[in-house]
């Protein structure tokens, strides 16, 4: 699992809007989020698929990741067209972080595919949108 977060953050690093990238523990339930925004939160889990004779085993894992944007401006049908446009550049960034990740495959891993994608209202202020993608990878189990 520390593979595929090493891997979220280096194609994370290359979609220059992104000023915080972590794991997932809590932040956003703070008084004060500790957090730069836009920000990606990152849960990871996984199950084994497959045990190989006691050599390797093949996971299947998924990727939640949480996007926060410190929401400004008006979003509205009635605010002017520039305005709505800075309001929303959040859902740009999502289509971004889909575009980085749909497909990847390298390092070991199978393609990433998105499954979901739903906004979440955790605080006031703060635009969210949870992302889910899935991989599968090969983990050596061996010990010899």
């Amino acid at each position: 699992m520390k593979k595929l977060y090493l891997q979220l953050l280096e194609l994370f690093s290359e979609i220059t809007e992104i000023k915080y990238i972590d794991l997932n523990y809590g932040q956003l339930q703070e008084e004060k989020p500790p957090l730069s925004y836009p920000a990606v939160l990152i849960n990871l889990s996984s199950q084994t698929i497959d045990d190989v004779q006691d050599v390797f085993q093949i996971l299947s894992g998924q990727m939640e990741l949480t996007v926060v944007y410190k929401m400004a401006g008006e979003s509205n049908g009635n605010a002017p067209k520039e305005t709505q446009e800075f309001a929303l550049r959040y859902l740009d960034l999502s289509e971004k972080i889909y575009k980085k990740l749909q497909g990847f495959e390298a390092n070991g891993f199978d393609s990433f595919t998105r499954n979901s994608i739903r906004d979440v209202t955790l605080r006031k202020g703060l635009k969210t949108a949870v992302m889910t993608f899935e991989t599968s990878w090969r983990e050596d189990t061996s010990s010899s």
